[in-house]
């Protein structure tokens, strides 16, 4: 019997190792823009492992980098729906350090594409183009929101962006 659990620890540490190590080599995969190998190579780790969180964001790191925001959109609903079932409130489970993670994955999305309202930008559209937009009287049904006189001039402010 103790044989068999040494065997069965054996293994479950061979199976973490590798998916350590493919996990790695995607994320090399992705640093080299080769974002379709990254996904092939991360969905490998998730068949292994399901709950495989550095995978499943790598997946949709690599998604959102070829600009497949449907597919990753997906992908983070498949990844909710696995949280979910692999959710135990009443398990001595520590979700600290996976919350933690979902944070650290969540701030590099935004670091890396500037802002979360520029990647929201490019899912939805602007309501009013400022490009054609009147600024000398701008009206919401009938009430005047913004009224400037004729010779003023009015600039952008882009420093901050």
């Amino acid at each position: 019997m103790k044989k068999i659990v040494i065997i069965i620890t054996l293994i479950l540490a061979l199976v973490l190792t590798s998916c350590s190590a493919t996990v790695e080599k995607g994320k090399k995969l992705m640093s080299d823009r080769k974002y379709d190998d990254a996904i092939e190579v991360f969905q490998k780790v998730i068949e292994k492992d399901e709950t495989n969180y550095d995978a499943w964001f790598g997946i949709i790191k690599s998604q959102i980098k070829n600009d497949e925001y449907d597919d990753a959109e997906d992908s983070l609903k498949d990844l909710f729906e696995i949280i979910d079932e692999n959710y135990d409130e009443g398990s001595d489970v520590d979700y600290e350090p996976i919350f933690d993670d979902f944070q650290k994955y969540a701030d590099d999305i935004i670091e890396e594409e500037g802002s979360l309202s520029r990647w929201y930008d490019r899912l939805i559209p602007a309501p009013v183009d400022i490009t054609s937009f009147d600024y000398q009287t701008y009206e919401t049904g009938t009430e005047i929101v913004l009224t400037v006189p004729e010779e003023t001039e009015l600039y952008y402010n882009m420093a901050n962006e």
